[in-house]
């Protein structure tokens, strides 16, 4: 039976919500909302923004309606179970999952391809998987920004890319996505000898030639790890290649700038700290559009660290030796402001740097680390606290390989926080250790 058929199991409702007022219990099914069948969240999401909502509920046997009051947009506070991600068609060539080291939890090997989650969260999805009711359902419901992994336009050559049937029709669907008003964040992952040089310049003028509808375009290097037995042999993007690519499209992204009135093209962290390049000001990178997928966040620590610095004036720390682990990257960076803390307020901060031997030695980034990288590298440094960056862990609390804070701490003896990754939320940490 169809799930709109079924209805929506309601898990739980929160407390004081307009569903609580309502009447709706959980253990209830939720069959249509503002007389409309509901397939899962993001249905009843849609249908409720109004201010006054008609439910229809199944209970035991019974089917009725009941009214839920709201102010507009205002959530109704049903708790339904989650949304069953849809899976990937395709086996990319550079495809992170299947570099992923062999026996780890099973949502790890999940390759996720959908549209819904793009919308909702920010997940890249292809594109290849979409039927003519998802693009109705997309142009209905204006499920806009969606994020693209482009990769490239080039047809023959996303096709051989992806490996997916329908990989070479990218520019068709998202004609038809912009032609229905629906705008699209977009990246690359650039893998040296393939998908760089002409057939990156195509990708970037077939992309420009859908206007607005393109919000921006993130480059992005190609991530490998030393799993990668029996898969394509990737060339990694080395010192001098990240150089080169970073002076062959400034002039690119210069020339977009002038014409837009923005920046639209950007590099992500990777190819500056790859490249022992600085970054570009901060300013270039306008409104962030692309931090969550690691452009300009380093930058913005920087920027927001300088700025923050200052509510420590005058802060006194407390004895006591506090260990901020991080990534090769971005150690030198954590080093510098955590010297600078300790000028200001004494603090003992010891940034103790965690190279992956989980994933390999190329994989540098903070949000990556594993848990036992982690405990293996803290083993080695004297302590009375230690803070991990919160991006380490997943929605469930848990690191790349399984790890928890709580077994991280039973594991050294020592008390260990996650911290937030972000500037604002670290000095707040440093500052609730000062007097």
């Amino acid at each position: 039976m169809p799930a709109s058929r079924r209805g929506l199991l309601v898990e739980s409702v929160e407390p004081g919500s307009p569903g609580e007022a309502a009447g709706v219990r959980p253990g209830d099914s939720l069959l249509r909302v503002a007389g409309r069948d509901v397939r899962d969240p993001l249905d009843v999401k849609f249908h409720s923004a109004e201010a006054r909502v008609a439910l229809t509920i199944r209970r035991g046997g019974s089917e009725f309606d009941v009214e839920a009051i709201k102010e507009p947009d205002e959530d109704l506070g049903i708790v339904l179970p989650d949304m069953e991600i849809r899976r990937c068609p395709n086996k990319c060539v550079f495809c992170f999952v299947d570099q992923m080291p062999p026996g780890q939890r099973e949502s790890l090997y999940v390759r996720d391809e959908d549209y819904r989650f793009s919308f909702l969260y920010g997940s890249y999805i292809t594109l290849t998987n979409l039927s003519r009711s998802d693009r109705e359902r997309i142009a209905l419901q204006r499920l806009s920004p969606l994020y693209v992994s482009v990769h490239t336009t080039d047809p023959d050559l996303r096709r051989r890319m992806l490996r997916g049937s329908r990989a070479g029709r990218i520019m068709e669907e998202m004609a038809w996505l912009a032609g229905h008003g629906i705008r699209m964040h977009a990246q690359v992952v650039v893998c040296p000898e393939i998908n760089d040089g002409p057939a990156l310049d195509r990708t970037i003028r077939d992309l420009r030639s859908l206007g607005r509808s393109v919000l921006s375009l993130a480059v992005v290097p190609v991530g490998l790890t030393s799993h990668r037995g029996g898969l394509a042999v990737l060339r990694p993007v080395d010192r001098e290649y990240a150089r080169s690519l970073i002076r062959a499209l400034r002039p690119v992204q210069d020339e977009i700038r002038r014409e837009r009135g923005e920046g639209w093209l950007y590099l992500s962290d990777e190819w500056y700290l790859i490249a022992e390049r600085r970054f570009p000001a901060l300013r270039r990178y306008d409104d962030l559009p692309q931090v969550e997928n690691g452009v300009g966040m380093v930058p913005v620590f920087l920027s927001r660290f300088r700025r923050g610095l200052r509510r420590l004036d005058g802060k006194k720390a407390r004895r006591l030796r506090v260990a901020a682990v991080t990534g090769t990257h971005f150690a030198p960076f954590l080093r510098e402001a955590a010297e600078r803390i300790r000028r200001r307020t004494g603090f003992d901060l010891t940034v103790a740097e965690v190279p992956n031997d989980f994933l390999g030695p190329s994989v540098t980034v903070a949000g990556l680390m594993a848990g036992r990288d982690v405990k293996t590298r803290l083993s080695g440094v004297s302590f009375d606290r230690a803070w991990v960056p919160d991006v380490c862990f997943s929605f469930d609390g848990m690191t790349i390989d399984g790890w928890t804070l709580a077994g991280l701490s039973a594991s050294l003896g020592k008390p260990v926080d996650a911290v937030p990754a972000e500037a604002g939320g670290f000095l707040k940490q440093v500052e609730r250790l000062c007097a």
